[in-house]
């Protein structure tokens, strides 16, 4: 345990930027954008037709509930689309770079086996990379209701009880750190391949992950036509485009938690979380996903350069 902790420090250090200042940075721009919205403009440009504080003025409570949701989800759409591309780019070139740069030859070297190599790799990607971009999605949010919520009290509107209930605020965070977390065991299979891949392709590892894809789909789809007649497309691409769709990410909006609920009944979203572990999708991912793993090591094993 100590030596896969001490490999997942390096991979923060070695990935600081992948893992801290891209989201770093996209949460300094959200908030830059709110609060100069507020200085320059005199009110909130994240509104509703343009209308600002005024319209908000206006609405009763669940009205300002449900914007108050749609902030928070609109909020972490930058994050985690960021997310997602950062974490296949980080795949794909998590096993091909020490070959490049023949940094494998000094880390062979040392008494860690390329199994724990290989498993440190997929808890940046399943679990240290989501958490931290969920970290700073938290904070940002947190920033701009309150900054949305200073606003108001200047213009004599209490948006405290409308932006601040714990079911919105902690039920929504709850909600997306657990469907982040899940979302990586749903895209396994897809992440086993690009390390896979990463492992043996002497150049451009994502080119030729996406590039194999491609290729089997249109032989298979060709070889359907010679037979059947029948034509259903290149279907590994269109299994792949399913297994994204289908994924519980945030950014899908499948997660339709209602502003209304509060900490104690706040577990429908959850729950419907929890059915993904109940899927047979899921576990068949899972099981395709072992030998491309296996796959990684037995390459890495084998690689000298």
């Amino acid at each position: 345990m100590k030596k896969l902790i001490t490999l997942i420090k390096k991979e923060c250090i070695e990935n600081r930027g992948s893992v801290l200042w891209i989201p770093l940075a996209i949460s300094t721009l959200l908030i830059v954008a709110v609060i100069g919205s507020v200085a320059w403009h005199g009110d909130v440009s994240i509104n509703l037709n343009g209308e600002g504080m005024n319209a908000i003025a206006q609405m009763d409570l669940e009205t300002r509930q449900q914007i108050a949701a749609a902030i928070l989800a609109a909020l972490s759409i930058p994050f985690f689309l960021t997310l997602s591309v950062v974490v296949i780019f980080f795949l794909a070139h998590a096993l091909f770079d020490e070959r490049k740069d023949r940094s494998i030859l000094f880390w062979k070297s040392l008494p860690i086996s390329d199994r724990l190599t290989i498993g440190s790799k997929l808890v940046m990607a399943l679990v240290v990379m989501p958490v931290a971009y969920w970290l700073l999605v938290l904070i940002t949010q947190l920033i701009v209701l309150s900054t949305v919520s200073f606003y108001g009290l200047t213009e004599g509107i209490n948006l405290w009880s409308s932006l601040w209930q714990p079911g919105l605020v902690i039920g929504h965070a709850m909600t997306s750190l657990t469907a982040l977390l899940i979302h990586g065991f749903w895209m396994l299979p897809i992440y086993a391949w690009l390390l896979f891949c990463s492992s043996w392709a002497p150049r451009s590892p994502l080119m030729i992950a996406i590039a194999i894809v491609a290729i089997a789909g249109l032989g298979l789809s060709a070889w359907r036509v010679a037979n059947t007649g029948e034509w259903r497309g290149f279907e590994p691409m269109l299994w792949l485009g399913q297994r994204i769709s289908d994924s519980p990410l945030p950014l899908n909006f499948q997660l339709n938690l209602d502003p209304s609920l509060t900490v104690g009944n706040n577990a429908k979203p959850l729950v419907e979380l929890m059915a993904y572990f109940s899927s047979a999708g899921l576990w068949l991912g899972v099981l395709v996903s072992l030998p491309l793993l296996a796959g990684a090591v037995y390459m890495r094993q084998r690689a000298t350069a």
